[in-house]
Parts: C-alpha cells; sequence; structure tokens
C-alpha cells in the first residue's frame, strides 16, 4: 500500500513541477477539487479531451455530476458504439481512491518539500486524512 503512495506521489511531483514554496502558496493556488481537477486536465489533456475508454477525441458531452462530485467536470463519450462516462482520474492512478485530488496534490506537496522525508502517519495528520484513506 505505501508503495503504490509513493509511486503516485512521484508522478504527481513531476506532473506538477512545484514552484511553491510554502503550503500557503500552496493552498492559494489549490484552492478547491475543482482547480485540482481543472488542473490535472491541463495535464493529462493539454491537445485536447480524450477519452479514457475507447481514445476517441470527438468532442465529449459534459455530464452533471450529483452528490459529493457535483462541482467536478466529468463527461460522456461522443462515440456511439462507447458513450461511457469519465471523469480526468478514469484509467489512472487516481481511479477508485476515496481521498480527493486535492489531498494527493497536498501529500506530494509535503513529500518535496520535506527534506528529511516524512513518515505516513505525519503525512497523514497534515493532509487529515486516516492512513487507511490512502488506496
Amino acid at each position: 500500500m505505501i508503495h503504490r503512495f509513493d509511486y503516485v506521489c512521484t508522478i504527481i511531483i513531476r506532473l506538477m513541477d512545484f514552484k511553491f514554496k510554502t503550503i500557503t502558496e500552496f493552498n492559494d493556488y489549490f484552492k478547491d477539487e475543482r482547480t485540482c481537477y481543472e488542473f490535472m486536465e491541463k495535464q493529462r489533456w493539454a491537445s485536447g479531451i480524450a477519452c479514457p475508454h475507447c481514445g476517441s477525441t470527438k468532442e465529449p458531452k459534459k455530464v452533471v455530476a450529483r452528490g459529493k462530485l457535483k462541482d467536478i467536470p466529468t463527461y460522456r463519450c461522443s462515440e456511439t458504439q462507447c458513450v461511457l462516462p469519465f471523469t480526468v482520474r478514469t484509467n489512472t492512478i487516481f481511479q477508485g481512491s476515496k481521498l480527493e485530488l486535492r489531498k494527493w496534490f497536498q501529500a506530494a506537496f509535503e513529500l518535496s518539500a520535506s527534506k528529511k522525508g516524512i513518515s505516513s502517519v505525519e503525512l497523514a495528520a497534515r493532509i487529515g486524512c486516516s492512513r487507511s484513506q490512502h488506496g
């Protein structure tokens, strides 16, 4: 479990190329979950949204998500053979994680900012989650 978490954080750190000096700067930039999703969309789909199920680059339909994820950009493939829903998390290491994307990003920041390393217990306390939520 921890090995997977380390791998995830390494990917996020590379992806984000952190330029933040403090947690305050980080929190100012990634102020909410939607901002994190939009940031990840720009990284993953720099040349346009592609369906992670079939690979179609045909303009997807925007879907109104419900419940807890109502502010998260959600799409449905426009290909008649596919029409599956997806978000930027689909078919990534973040798919199925109970942890918010913002907390994954914060964990990566904390790891990259720590000169001597950080224990998983300390990291969980800093980002406000239990260790069992990581997966």
